[in-house]
């Protein structure tokens, strides 16, 4: 029969006690990230991107580079864009990539300087 019986403990809820109210077990979740820092903007109104490194390359170079990455992930080109994303890494600059995004460069993919 259904309901009630069965060793194993205190007849609580199965998982050691990890269940929903509907006795269904809990997903072991992480906090997600936030992405409040994403588009923090200097009182001038423009992207705050922090402080560039010593070896950090010029904007227009960094934003050639994402769209050149975003053009090898559109083609699949995955060892393309992964080598791209770690030269910019190697000189100070992490990207964000929106989820699933296929636009244009900046509409997909957004940067900001990065100090060890």
């Amino acid at each position: 029969p259904l309901g009630g019986g069965g060793g194993g403990g205190g007849g609580g809820a199965p998982y050691g006690g990890l269940a929903d109210g509907d006795g269904s077990p809990k997903k072991n979740s992480r906090p997600r990230r936030s992405r409040g820092k994403r588009d923090v903007r200097t009182p001038s109104g423009e992207l705050d991107r922090g402080e560039p490194g010593p070896n950090a390359p010029p904007t227009d170079e960094i934003e050639k580079l994402i769209d050149d990455r975003n053009e090898a992930r559109r083609a699949n080109n995955f060892p393309e864009a992964d080598r791209i994303r770690e030269l910019l890494h190697k000189r100070g600059v992490a990207l964000m990539d929106e989820p699933g995004g296929r636009g244009r460069g900046a509409e997909v993919t957004t940067w900001r300087y990065w100090r060890d």
